[in-house]
C-alpha cells in the first residue's frame, strides 16, 4: 500500500469513528428527551381529559378566548326600573332597589348617585344606613 492510500484509509478510519460517536450521542440525547417529554405528554393528556369533562356538564366546549358578550339594558331602562322601585318603596336602600329590580348593584349606587346629583331623588338616612326616595 502507498502513503496516500494510508492517509486515505486512516482518514476514513476517523471519520467512520465520529460518525459512531456523533450516533451515541444522538441516541443519548434522543433517549433524554423522550424520558423528559413523558410527564409533560401525561398533562397533557390528562388536561384534555379534563376539558372533555367540563364541556360535557353543560353541552358545549369551554371556550378560553372568547366570551360572550354581556347584553346592556336599553338606553334609560335602569333610571326608570329604580325610579319605580323607588316610587313603590321609598326608602329603600340601594341593595334593596337592586334586588327588587334586578340590576347589579354597583349599577343601581351609581345611578342613584348621578339621579342625586340631577336631583330626581334624595338621599336620606334611616337607622345609620343611607336609604333613597324619589325628589318631590
Amino acid at each position: 500500500m502507498s502513503r496516500a492510500q494510508d492517509a486515505v484509509e486512516r482518514a476514513i478510519n476517523e471519520i467512520d469513528s465520529e460518525a459512531k460517536r456523533i450516533r451515541v450521542e444522538i441516541d443519548k440525547q434522543r433517549k433524554d428527551l423522550e424520558r423528559r417529554i413523558k410527564p409533560l405528554q401525561d398533562q397533557l393528556s390528562d388536561l384534555e381529559d379534563a376539558l372533555r369533562r367540563l364541556a360535557g356538564r353543560d353541552g358545549h366546549k369551554p371556550s378560553a378566548t372568547k366570551r360572550s358578550p354581556r347584553r346592556r339594558a336599553p338606553r334609560g331602562a335602569n333610571k326608570q326600573a329604580i325610579l319605580a322601585a323607588l316610587k313603590q318603596q321609598p326608602g329603600a336602600s340601594a341593595a334593596e332597589i337592586a334586588a327588587a329590580t334586578g340590576v347589579k348593584a354597583t349599577v343601581v349606587s351609581s345611578s342613584l348617585s348621578a339621579l342625586a346629583k340631577q336631583g330626581e331623588v334624595k338621599r336620606t338616612k334611616r337607622n345609620g344606613r343611607v336609604t333613597w326616595k324619589v325628589a318631590a
